[in-house]
């Protein structure tokens, strides 16, 4: 709201009277209602345009305090899940890149390890390199 429409009955026309104070910002009525419950609820606080719009100053502080919590928490709570994540990854990696235990032989007697239908296959003593 930044205008307000006075109906005259006589001309059958809608005249805008603006803000006494130009340099206030629109603000919507639920903001102008919830600043108004303010002044009735503070008896010391007198009513007119100027504490209007301290009550509304004061709800926009508020507001971006708690954005300012909100994003802080957001960090907070994917910076743990994050460690959590890593911490898990960790465990299941020991034992996937932990030292191998497994022993491998080579027998020499390649002919003895074939089965019957099993082509014998010997190990390159020399490799060429084209």
């Amino acid at each position: 709201m930044s205008v307000i429409y006075f109906y005259d009955d006589e001309s059958k026309a809608y005249h805008p009277i603006p803000y006494a104070n130009g340099s206030h910002p629109a603000i919507s009525l639920w903001e102008l209602n919830a600043s108004k419950s303010r002044i009735k609820n503070d008896p010391t606080i007198e009513t007119d345009e100027d504490a209007i719009f301290s009550g509304y100053e004061e709800m926009r502080e508020i507001e971006a305090k708690a954005i300012e919590k909100t994003s802080l928490a957001k960090q907070q709570r994917s910076a743990a899940k994050r460690k959590l994540r890593l911490s898990e990854r960790r465990k299941t990696w020991a034992g996937v890149h932990g030292a191998s235990k497994t022993v491998v032989t080579v027998d020499d007697d390649h002919e003895e390890a074939a089965g019957e239908d099993d082509e014998v296959i010997f190990p390159f003593d020399e490799i060429t390199l084209y």
